[in-house]
């Protein structure tokens, strides 16, 4: 049953298969089939993406706070970076904590990168505003 619709998808034209990116994510990327490729699906809405000094900040980041908890705050627990973006962040956003993942991220990189307070600040309510 599985096979027939699939096959019939793919003779639609509609089949989308696996594209293999070989190079970072930006405007243009390179792929196993094709070169200098238009990239308009990346979610690199920023452009935050391959900024060496956000690279080079995740690598500390690494060093300082390893890959992260492993698990959600609930049981875990909460790290003091996650308190502290709660606190920066506090009635600058409309909802009582921020997703896990992007505090995390967000709290390492303003914690690591010399950027003026106000421009991370603006950067980090963009990118919550569209990780809803």
């Amino acid at each position: 049953k599985y096979r027939k619709e699939l096959e019939a998808i793919r003779e639609a034209g509609t089949w989308k298969g696996e594209r293999v990116i070989t190079t970072p994510q930006k405007s243009r990327i390179d792929t196993t089939e094709a070169k200098q490729v238009v990239n308009m699906c990346a979610n690199n809405y920023l452009g935050l993406s391959n900024r060496p000094e956000l690279i080079e900040a995740a690598k500390a980041s690494y060093d300082k706070w390893g890959f992260g908890l492993s698990s959600v705050r609930f049981i875990c627990g909460t790290q003091g970076v996650h308190k502290e973006l709660e606190k920066k962040t506090k009635g600058r956003i409309r909802c009582e904590k921020v997703y896990p993942s992007l505090e995390i991220q967000i709290g390492r990189l303003k914690e690591e990168i010399s950027l003026e307070e106000e421009n991370c600040n603006i950067h980090c309510e963009q990118s919550i505003i569209l990780m809803r």
